[in-house]
């Protein structure tokens, strides 16, 4: 006779949950989980990969043209749109993208303006593609290459003209570079997709260390915006740091998107915390499960409830900063700073005691 049948059955009449059930659903929840977050950046990886791709067919051709307003004004629309959906993605950088340490080959920063142009003359005689260009790019490092350098020769600075046809050079060494990063996004698109259906037969095990990398990566989109994007760029720039004529205090100077491209990446983490049910505007593409979602399915509800207001207070401030990102001094960035602090404080530790996950990433890791 099979003794379980009837105390399961009486468990769930009067609500009870058995040992091993909460065990079964805390593994089956985590698993949806993980689930929700590919389905969420799968879409993102697709149109960051063709958006490179678009950006290194229109240099190709605008290397092939005369420079002209109109031709120069797309070019630098397309970078700000690639860049735009990088910056969701960085929120995020689970699985291949740490693995591949995708985030210092795709967008290092702060860029060399010298050394690309060192790279651009050392490299004038190298083949756009093929294994001779690789040779050739290899033995410059990630400080030249990216996003960030194809920002700087796509985006004037004031009142210079456009590095970008200022050699024939310079327009072969965009283009190489531009092949770098859809190379590079191709690769994540693969890998992510292949990682997509394992989570219903991967070992819990694996699960488990997933919750477990994932919260930290949470955490450490915390500590990036807020060390690395806010504190330490004000700080650079009350010391007067200037490098080449151009300040590098705070990323997306070059293109006036500095503020744009850190809201960018606070709301698609707001919507990896919140999922899209929550009633604010910039959520609404989030996955159908984010990490309150998580909490309340573990049982971890009033662990959860504090998440809403903390990530509406991050938004508020981070908004409130000037769109010019040189007046961003120490104390115009300590509301916003503090908002990114009191974030964290939300999920560790009150958040990774509920799911049994050790914060490994430190204050300094953002610095």
């Amino acid at each position: 006779m099979n003794m379980r049948a009837p105390t399961v059955l009486l468990a769930l009449l009067i609500g009870v949950v058995l040992p091993g059930q909460a065990k079964e659903d805390a593994s089956a929840s985590a698993r949806a989980w993980l689930g929700a977050l590919h389905e969420w950046a799968i879409p993102r990886y697709q149109r960051f990969a063709e958006r490179s791709q678009s950006l290194t067919t229109a240099i190709d051709e605008a290397c092939a043209a005369e420079p002209a307003p109109q031709r120069i004004a797309a070019l630098q629309q397309q970078w700000v749109d690639l860049t735009q959906t990088w910056r969701q993605l960085e929120a995020l950088q689970l699985g291949a993208t740490l693995q591949r340490r995708s985030a210092r080959t795709i967008d290092f920063w702060p860029t060399r303006p010298n050394v690309i142009e060192q790279a651009a003359r050392m490299t004038a005689d190298a083949p756009v593609s093929g294994p001779q260009a690789d040779d050739a790019m290899v033995r410059w490092g990630t400080a030249a290459k990216g996003m960030p350098a194809l920002e700087w020769l796509l985006f004037p600075e004031s009142g210079k003209p456009l590095p970008l046809w200022h050699t024939p050079a310079q327009c072969l060494y965009a283009r190489r570079v531009a092949r770098g990063v859809a190379a590079e996004a191709a690769a994540l698109l693969d890998a992510w997709r292949a990682q997509a259906g394992r989570w219903a037969a991967a070992p819990e095990t694996e699960v488990n260390k997933t919750v477990s990398d994932t919260l930290n990566l949470l955490v450490g989109s915390c500590e990036l915006l807020r060390g690395k994007k806010l504190q330490k760029g004000a700080r650079v720039l009350a010391l007067g740091g200037r490098e080449s004529g151009v300040t590098f205090a705070f990323d997306s100077v070059r293109s006036g998107r500095s503020r744009a491209f850190l809201l960018a990446h606070f709301e698609a983490l707001a919507q990896l915390l919140l999922g899209r049910e929550t009633n604010l505007p910039y959520v609404r593409e989030g996955p159908k499960m984010g990490l309150a979602n998580l909490l309340v399915a573990q049982g971890h509800a009033r662990q959860a409830a504090p998440l809403a207001a903390a990530v509406q207070k991050a938004h508020k401030a981070l908004s409130a900063l000037p769109a010019d990102p040189q007046q961003w001094s120490v104390a115009r960035t300590e509301a916003a700073s503090q908002s990114l602090r009191d974030l964290r404080q939300v999920i560790d530790p009150p958040i990774a005691q509920a799911l049994h996950v050790t914060i490994t990433f430190t204050d300094a890791d953002g610095d």
